[in-house]
C-alpha cells in the first residue's frame, strides 16, 4: 500500500515504546513520511533508518496531516497533546492510539475542536506481535468521516472497527483488557492447579488446545508461563492501569464487576509488592507462586461487619479495595493475605461482610505482625472509610495451626 496524497501523507508519531516503535516502522514501510518523537530519545533512535527523529513534539508535528499518540497513560497523553494542540496544522487529525480512560480522550477531543483539528480515539489490541505483523485490532471512536479518512493509515497497522463517538474506542479497549486480564488469570490458575496435582504444565497446555478452554491467551501467554519467559510484550503495570480504568468506568455506570476487582487486586500486588511492573502480564503466573499456602504455620480468618451509610455503598467498596486491602497486607506482613471478594451486602439488610484469610509461617510471626509499626497504615486506612459506615467491627471466625 502507498500513502494517498488526497488524505494523509505526513504522520507525526509521538511515543515509540514497545508498541509505538513497530507501528511507526510499519507506517513508514507503507509509504507515509513519518516523523517520530519520544520522551526518552534513545527509544526513538533505532527508527532513524525509516523516519525523521524530532527533538520535540512540536517539531515532529510540523506539516503533519495526522498526529498519532501512543503514550503510556492518560496523564502523559493529556500533558503531551495538550501542550501542542495549538501548534497542530489546521485540518489535521489527532489520533490517540494509546490505552487511556475515555474521559481523557473526550477532553482532548474538545481541545482539538477548539484548535480546528479533528480527533479520534483508536486504541489497539494485539501486543508487540500484532504491532510488528500489522495485525492489530483497532477500536475507533469519533466522527465516521474522520475514521474513513484515516482508514488507509489504520489498514497499514491492522483491522479497524468504528465503534461510535469519541470515547467508544477506549470503552471497547477496556472491555478487551478485562477479558484479557481475567483470561490470563484463569489460564495461570488452571496450569498451577494441574501442576500441583502432578501434571506437567506444558503437556496440559498442549492437551487443552482445540477444546473449549483454547484461546489466544492459552496459546501465547500460556506458552510464556510454561517457558518462564516474562520479557514484556504487554507490561503488567499497563494491564493494571487498564483494569483500574475499567473499574472507574464501571463505577460511573453503577456496575459491579467482581472478576475485574479480583484480577485488579492480583495485578496490583504483582506490580507494587513483587517487582512485576515491567514484566509481561503473563507474570500473573509468577504472582500465583507467591500466594501458595505454607506447609506449616497459622491460618486466621475474620469476618468484618458494619452498616454502610445510605448512598455511600459504592464509595465504601472503592475505599476498601484501594485503601484497606493494601493496608492489611502491609500491616500483617503475612505469608499471604486473601480477601474474598466481591464485597457483598447481606440480602435484605445494609450490613456488609468481608472475609479475610491470612496465612502466617508461625504464631511468633503473627504476633510480630500485629505489633508492627505497620499497623499505622491500617489505622490511616480506617480513617478514610470511617465516614462511610457506622458500627464497623470484626470477629475472628476461626484460627487453625498446621504442622511445621
Amino acid at each position: 500500500m502507498t500513502a494517498s496524497t488526497d488524505s494523509v501523507t505526513n504522520i507525526a508519531f509521538l511515543g515509540t515504546g514497545l508498541m509505538g516503535a513497530p507501528m511507526a516502522r510499519r507506517l513508514a514501510a507503507a509509504g507515509y513520511r513519518v516523523s517520530v518523537w519520544n520522551r526518552t530519545p534513545e527509544r526513538a533512535a533505532p527508527l532513524a533508518d525509516v523516519a525523521q527523529i524530532a527533538a520535540t513534539p512540536t517539531e515532529a508535528l510540523r506539516n503533519a496531516d495526522a498526529v498519532i499518540a501512543m503514550l503510556r497513560d492518560g496523564p502523559a497523553t493529556l500533558a503531551v497533546l495538550g501542550d501542542v494542540m495549538a501548534d497542530i496544522p489546521a485540518g489535521a487529525v489527532v489520533v490517540d492510539m494509546g490505552s487511556v480512560d475515555p474521559q481523557t480522550d473526550c477532553t482532548l477531543a474538545e481541545q482539538a475542536g477548539a484548535a480546528g483539528v479533528g480527533f479520534l480515539d483508536a486504541p489497539v489490541s494485539g501486543g508487540v506481535v500484532g504491532a510488528e505483523a500489522g495485525t492489530l485490532s483497532i477500536f475507533v471512536g469519533g466522527d465516521a468521516s474522520l475514521a474513513e479518512r484515516l482508514a488507509p493509515v489504520f489498514a497499514a497497522l491492522g483491522r479497524a472497527t468504528h465503534m461510535g463517538p469519541v470515547g467508544a474506542g477506549q470503552a471497547t479497549k477496556l472491555a478487551n483488557q478485562l477479558i484479557v486480564a481475567t483470561t490470563i488469570g484463569a489460564v495461570a490458575e488452571g496450569l498451577r492447579l494441574a501442576q500441583a496435582a502432578g501434571c506437567d504444565p506444558a503437556t496440559v497446555r498442549a492437551a487443552l488446545k482445540g477444546g473449549f478452554a483454547d484461546s489466544r491467551i492459552l496459546e501465547l501467554h500460556g506458552d510464556r508461563m510454561v517457558r518462564g519467559d516474562f520479557v514484556p510484550g504487554g507490561r503488567s503495570a499497563s494491564q493494571l492501569k487498564d483494569v483500574v480504568n475499567a473499574l472507574d468506568l464501571a463505577d460511573r455506570h453503577q456496575l459491579r464487576l467482581p472478576l475485574a476487582r479480583t484480577v485488579a487486586g492480583a495485578f496490583d500486588d504483582l506490580v507494587r509488592n513483587h517487582q512485576g511492573a515491567d514484566l509481561d502480564h503473563s507474570a500473573y503466573y509468577l504472582w500465583l507462586g507467591t500466594q501458595q499456602r505454607p506447609t506449616g504455620g497459622v491460618t486466621r480468618s475474620a469476618i468484618f461487619q458494619g452498616r454502610i451509610l445510605p448512598g455511600q455503598e459504592d464509595a465504601f467498596y472503592r475505599a476498601v479495595d484501594r485503601h484497606m486491602v493494601p493496608a492489611w497486607r502491609q500491616m500483617l506482613h503475612a505469608q499471604a493475605v486473601r480477601v474474598y471478594r466481591p464485597l457483598q451486602s447481606e440480602p435484605g439488610s445494609e450490613s456488609v461482610f468481608l472475609v479475610q484469610q491470612i496465612d502466617y509461617p508461625s504464631h511468633a510471626a503473627m504476633a510480630e505482625a500485629l505489633a508492627s509499626p505497620r499497623r499505622q497504615a491500617a489505622m490511616e486506612a480506617m480513617q478514610i472509610i470511617r465516614p462511610l459506615y457506622e458500627g464497623f467491627h470484626h470477629h475472628i471466625i476461626y484460627e487453625s495451626v498446621s504442622d511445621q
